[in-house]
């Protein structure tokens, strides 16, 4: 009898070591949880953007409050739309409303053309670490473009 009352401590004890493990563990899973990077967010920060026109500039991607992606033009190498940057009020943007799928593609937003305001349905993809293709569709038209990181 009494070594079966030995035998149910040491397994009681042997459980409560567990426990405290898994819990040790499942607290450490929960508190590192919001310190990984999202995989959407590999397409944040600076890109130097081309267009069908040949202007450049400089559009910053960074991840809003409602978790999707927009892109502000920060720098245009135009100097009509270079002084209708710098003259107004609002941002710029040139990408608006853009979720993250998956496969290092974005889309459900909106490509907006800064010369004349033209909006088109936008899907994006991350081709590799410094090149992003940007699509714009209007009906079954679409056209693509490839930015690159700016260092």
């Amino acid at each position: 009898m009494y070594v079966c009352h030995l035998f149910i401590l040491k397994n009681l004890q042997i459980g409560k070591q567990i426990m405290r493990l898994i819990t040790v563990v499942l607290l450490a899973l929960i508190f590192s949880a919001g310190s990984f990077p999202d995989a959407g967010d590999s397409i944040v920060g600076e890109w130097i953007s081309f267009n069908s026109d040949g202007d450049k500039g400089i559009v910053k991607i960074y991840k809003a409050k409602n978790h999707k992606y927009y892109g502000q033009l920060i720098k245009a190498f135009d100097d009509n739309l270079d002084h209708k940057l710098r003259t107004q009020n609002e941002p710029l943007f040139i990408l608006k409303e853009f979720e993250y799928k998956s496969n290092n593609e974005w889309s459900e937003g909106v490509v907006i053309r800064p010369k004349f305001g033209d909006r088109y349905r936008g899907r994006l993809k991350l081709k590799d670490r410094n090149t992003l293709e940007v699509t714009g569709y209007l009906s079954i038209f679409s056209k693509s473009i490839d930015w690159k990181r700016n260092s």
